[in-house]
């Protein structure tokens, strides 16, 4: 199904990015995470520096709360639990396309290898072969082979795995279905008269949008400038996980600030779920393309959103956090040992509404991700949030 547009606020309600040059929305369907869209067609985006002006209401900008922090005890268990087996079918998966019949797969359709076999076979055949020979150099290392396949290494690698599909099953109080959010105040909406009401816009959407990237400090040797490729998912209020934005973002030198616009990372619907409140999900991965051995880690930046599904389809749990914290864990765990165990971490930001007009309007105010560091590297994102109709 085609996604709806959401249409551009006014720049009256742009109270805090309000100086960033206006960007039009895309003729095209926005990538969302509501309806299954897997691969947004590209966007072209402006890119200039900010001015001092705008670069300091970026630096003063919030720093949103990472992803991880905000699951319960439960849902970052079940995140360390998983992540290995994940991981571990991901590599035999990736193995077995490589050099079929060498590895032993196992026979149900929905065992985790199974399920993670007919993702890696929708995945590049060169970027297959990459990793393949980084999951070999990796096995060889003791050590890395252990972080990469924890206490599943002799099963996954020898004989079929046993798992299906690995389920987290709730607490009879509803605990694990909290998403971490229990130390949120709840917000009391007052009541309101037929005419306030009428007045009201009805909100049916949000849109996470890109605003920014500073270079705080670029990755090392630092005589080069840093080539910046972006990937992002997004994870759906209902646990529904899709592609959103990715791309070249262009170089960066140490202390750059470069505006993206307003460019449209993808969006969410507020129908997907009943009552509030309501968790929206975006991840971010940062990966650097200016040395040797990075072409295979640009690539899986690329092919991230699918990874992300593939995950999600691995594991039985109604609890939207206990995804969430495995495909981070997971995806971090992918990253560190099969490219490089300095690699920028993947940052997860979560949005929380208690009702449609829980951002003040159809405008959210200036955010930006906390610290993204690797390679001697460190850079923020600078993003927000909208509501549409």
């Amino acid at each position: 199904m085609t996604s709806p547009r959401i249409p551009t606020p006014t720049r009256s309600d742009d109270a805090k990015f309000g100086k960033f040059t206006p960007h039009p929305m895309p003729d095209g369907p926005i990538p969302s995470a509501d309806d299954g869209v897997a691969t947004p067609r590209p966007r072209a985006f402006t890119r200039r520096k900010l001015n001092d002006e705008e670069a300091k209401e970026l630096d003063s900008a919030k720093t949103s709360p990472d992803a991880m922090d905000t699951l319960t005890p439960d849902e970052r268990n079940f995140a360390k639990e998983a992540a290995p087996i994940v991981q571990a079918a991901l590599v035999k998966s990736i193995l077995a396309r490589a050099e079929p019949g060498k590895y032993r797969m196992a026979d149900d359709d929905d065992d985790i290898e199974q399920i993670m076999s007919r993702g890696i076979a929708r995945l590049d055949t060169r970027l297959v072969e990459k990793l393949a020979g980084r999951a070999e150099m990796a096995l060889r290392d003791e050590k890395r082979a252990a972080r990469l396949l924890g206490s599943k290494k002799i099963v996954l690698l020898r004989e079929p795995a046993k798992t299906k599909k690995i389920v987290h099953r709730v607490a009879p109080n509803g605990g694990s279905q909290g998403n971490g959010d229990t130390d949120r105040p709840r917000v009391v909406v007052r009541p309101r008269d037929d005419k306030e009401e009428k007045e009201r816009p009805v909100y049916t959407r949000v849109l996470a949008e890109l605003r920014a990237i500073h270079a705080v400090r670029i990755t090392e040797p630092r005589d080069n400038p840093d080539e910046m490729i972006l990937g992002t998912v997004l994870v759906g209020a209902g646990g529904n996980v899709t592609a959103g934005y990715g791309g070249d973002m262009g170089e960066f030198m140490n202390g750059d600030r470069y505006s993206f616009g307003e460019l449209p990372i993808g969006q969410f619907s507020l129908k997907s779920t009943k009552g509030y409140p309501k968790h929206m999900y975006v991840l971010f991965k940062l990966v650097e393309v200016d040395s040797d051995g990075k072409e295979a880690a640009a690539e899986l930046t690329r092919a991230i959103g699918g990874i992300a599904s593939l995950i999600a389809s691995a594991l039985a749990t109604p609890a939207v956090g206990a995804a969430v914290g495995t495909m981070i864990t997971a995806i971090g765990g992918i990253f560190e040992n099969l490219i490089d165990d300095d690699e920028m971490r993947i940052v997860g930001k979560r949005l929380t509404l208690d009702d449609m007009y829980d951002l003040g309007g159809s405008v959210g105010p200036a955010e930006r991700t906390d610290d993204i560091t690797g390679h001697g590297g460190k850079y923020r994102i600078g993003y927000r949030w909208l509501m549409g109709a």
